[in-house]
């Protein structure tokens, strides 16, 4: 491997499992590409995950190894930029994998069709379940995606991409193999261009989709290859399911960090209406009903009641009936909600919302 990899492939960790930990570590060390390097960032883990971690990384090639006091996975990933030594950087969760030929397809991708104008390469992710049994972890992988397309295309429309990342909506990538990931995964990101965009350390969740979205804006030249370069396999624990009791005061961040970004891409505002209302859904769903959640149900209606009040959530209900006026079920849905909660139907919404927290746990 020479002195200076072609990607740097970061990996924050937070007391991860050691097989869910293995498998992230071996699908980097078995790479059919060995032009890379992995930059390991512990965020304050316990002692014991801290020696999982320093055990799973011997005999990983070019690996570094650094552990810091917790400070949340924007922050252990500023670290981690501060030690790339690739012209490259690509972002891998711990309780994610990478496909074998995942390097060679990036670089392939840089060769064939980039410049220096390029700044990001995007992929495709896979979903996939996982089981942990007899202290390993079982991955399966969705088998019914077919690679067939193989051409790279040249983003032209910032705004038609900004539209897909937060609403999975433009047909021709719709009909691609997997899915866009609307955080720093599945991208190939041009280390002088990651170097000048810290992730925000203000922001508890969504801080993936602002990062992005900032990125983007600043990037001269934007990539699209046909191919599956990351396994999105869903972790029990992972920040989309596990109960927040910040839950509410994280939207209200994310809502305000979100404007803020809106203006940069003035052809994407139903998108942006259709993003935030999602993320009300995503405080029901990890607050107010959550199963870990022990306060009392009438404490928590009159939490709804005061959350739905607020101006925040206010203005998000507003945007939804002013620009999701394309008649899909969704946005029908979210139509009905936000006229709901603006009306002052707040016992109506609480049942709605209760029945599709109920709905998503099957």
């Amino acid at each position: 491997m020479t002195n200076e990899p072609f990607v740097s492939i970061i990996v924050p960790v937070f007391n991860t499992p050691e097989p869910i930990l293995r498998s992230c570590f071996e699908s980097v060390k078995n790479q059919s590409n060995t032009n890379w390097e992995l930059i390991v960032v512990d965020d304050g883990s316990s002692e014991e995950y801290k020696k999982i971690i320093d055990k799973l990384c011997i005999g990983i090639p070019n690996t570094k190894v650094f552990h810091k006091a917790n400070g949340g996975v924007s922050s252990a990933r500023n670290e981690a930029v501060k030690h790339v030594t690739g012209e490259w950087i690509t972002f891998l969760d711990s309780d994610n994998t990478l496909p074998q030929n995942t390097v060679q397809y990036y670089l392939d991708t840089v060769n064939d069709n980039g410049d220096n104008d390029t700044d990001i390469v995007i992929g495709f992710c896979i979903p996939g379940t996982r089981v942990l049994k007899d202290c390993l972890d079982i991955i399966t992988l969705e088998n019914n995606i077919q690679e067939t397309i193989t051409e790279v295309e040249i983003i032209n429309n910032k705004n038609e991409l900004v539209n897909h990342l937060l609403t999975n909506n433009v047909k021709r990538w719709c009909n691609s193999p997997g899915y866009f990931a609307d955080g720093p995964v599945s991208k190939l990101i041009r280390r002088n261009l990651v170097e000048k965009e810290p992730f925000p350390v203000n922001l508890k969740w969504d801080e993936d989709t602002v990062w992005l979205l900032n990125i983007i804006s600043k990037s001269k030249k934007i990539l699209v290859t046909y191919k599956i370069v990351y396994n999105t396999v869903e972790y029990i624990y992972s920040a989309t399911r596990r109960y927040r009791p910040d839950c509410k005061q994280e939207f209200y961040d994310v809502c305000v960090a979100e404007k803020e970004i809106e203006t940069m891409f003035p052809m994407c505002k139903s998108a942006f209406a259709y993003k935030r209302f999602s993320n009300i859904l995503l405080v029901s769903r990890l607050y107010f009903f959550h199963k870990d959640n022990e306060t009392s149900e009438k404490q928590l209606f009159k939490e709804f009641v005061d959350f739905v009040i607020k101006k925040e959530t206010k203005d998000v209900c507003n945007d939804v009936l002013i620009y999701l006026t394309e008649k899909t079920k969704r946005n029908i849905i979210y139509r009905i909600f936000s006229f709901a909660m603006k009306t002052g139907c707040y016992f109506i919404c609480w049942k709605m919302l209760k029945f599709y927290c109920r709905k998503r746990e099957k």
